[in-house]
């Protein structure tokens, strides 16, 4: 519904930042591209510096990718993980 590339990004920068913070929308990259007719925008995150955390709505959500999988993270989990990573 954004009127062209500058305003869907902004879209996703707004909302990045919104449910994963500003620290997380700064290692973010954005490119658009095209492929058989069609439109796309390839998002790029580096690694962060420090845990990121999404915020869905009241909770607090930490999670890691492994392999091919996205798997959220209990708090025992998370605290071991944010031990061996960043401390």
């Amino acid at each position: 519904q954004r009127p062209n590339r500058d305003g869907y990004q902004q879209f996703l920068v707004n909302l990045i930042s919104k449910l994963m913070g500003k620290v997380a929308v700064a290692s973010t990259k954005f490119e658009f591209a095209e492929k058989d007719g069609q439109e796309l925008i390839i998002v790029s995150a580096s690694r962060s510096p420090r845990p990121v955390y999404v915020e869905d709505g009241a909770q607090t959500r930490f999670y890691v990718r492994s392999g091919n999988t996205t798997q959220e993270l209990s708090t025992k989990d998370t605290v071991d993980y944010i031990d061996s990573h960043w401390r």
